[in-house]
């Protein structure tokens, strides 16, 4: 707070500090504008008086803070329409042949990623097949066991019970023997096939693990085409958007500049006023100005006394 002679003025330069950026100015500038207005309906509409000059003066005068924050910002912005459209026009032709070179370094990832998913897929096949023929070989050998033990135990009763034939223990041993030796069989390709199990396991485990790497520098070539890409379409932007920018920013930098050469005409307008408001007060307080007041006053007195005694001489 300001005090002008008793009278209390908000400085509101002083309580906010800088707001950034064009919105928060203007946002500042109705604040202000605000304060002056309700400043200045403290004085009578007709008044004449050093405080409400003053009042008036120190309130465009804060106005004129912002103003001036508020051109030099939109230079600030002019200045950087110019810049970005300098160097977009001046490296775009170096962005584009990037485009070009991450775009042709992803066509080798894009083969690669192809390459190792046809892989994967066929590691994955491999191993379904041979854990499919697993369990068909497990079966079959679960019901080769079966049939030798039911075999066997059939040649035993034949045997314990004295009425076979020679003949039939001979064929009852020879159904069990063909039996046995299709059970070992079944039970080596069962072994066999859950080896190549376990080898197609690991295989797989290695192609899965190179699968994860290939999709992984895939996904960053793509990432950084595209970021090259996005960054080529704002350079790209920048200068198609610059007469349309370049206008706007001019347009902006002239009206603001307008309101700081009438809010600056107000100002030396206010100052002029108390200088002639002040000078007449010097003049009015004066010994001369007094010491004429009093002759003019004496004058008027003897005059009226004179007109009365030529009255009564007249009478």
């Amino acid at each position: 707070m300001e005090n002008i002679q008793g009278y209390a003025i908000k400085n509101t330069m002083d309580n906010t500090g800088v707001e950034q950026g064009m919105k928060g100015l203007k946002r500042q500038m109705g604040v202000l504008s605000s304060e002056v207005k309700a400043n200045m309906s403290s004085f009578g509409k007709a008044e004449k008086s050093v405080q409400k000059y003053q009042t008036r003066i120190d309130g465009l005068n804060n106005k004129m803070k912002v103003q001036k924050k508020m051109y030099d910002q939109t230079k600030n912005d002019l200045n950087n329409v110019k810049s970005s459209y300098e160097k977009a026009s001046n490296s775009i032709k170096q962005q584009e042949q990037k485009v070009k070179e991450l775009a042709e370094a992803h066509k080798k990832q894009d083969d690669a990623m192809r390459k190792s998913n046809q892989e994967m897929k066929k590691s994955n096949k491999e191993l379904d097949n041979a854990k499919a023929k697993q369990s068909v070989l497990s079966a079959e050998k679960a019901k080769a066991k079966t049939k030798l033990d039911d075999l066997r135990s059939a040649e035993r009763r034949l045997k314990e019970s004295g009425k076979a034939s020679t003949e039939q223990i001979k064929q009852a041993s020879n159904a069990t023997k063909q039996q046995r030796e299709a059970h070992q069989k079944l039970i080596a390709s069962h072994k066999e096939e859950t080896a190549n199990v376990k080898k197609l396991t690991q295989s797989n485990k290695g192609v899965t693990e190179e699968n994860k790497k290939v999709k992984a520098s895939y996904q960053q070539s793509n990432n950084a085409v595209k970021t090259a890409e996005k960054e080529y379409n704002k350079l790209s932007k920048t200068i198609k958007d610059y007469p349309k920018d370049l206008a706007k920013a001019e347009k902006a930098v002239n009206n603001e500049k307008a309101s700081m050469n009438g809010l600056q005409k107000s100002i030396d307008k206010a100052e002029q006023e108390l200088k002639q408001f002040n000078k007449a007060q010097t003049i009015a307080n004066s010994s001369y100005t007094k010491h004429a007041k009093q002759l003019d006053t004496m004058s008027d007195r003897y005059g009226k006394m004179g007109a009365v005694l030529s009255l009564q001489d007249v009478i």
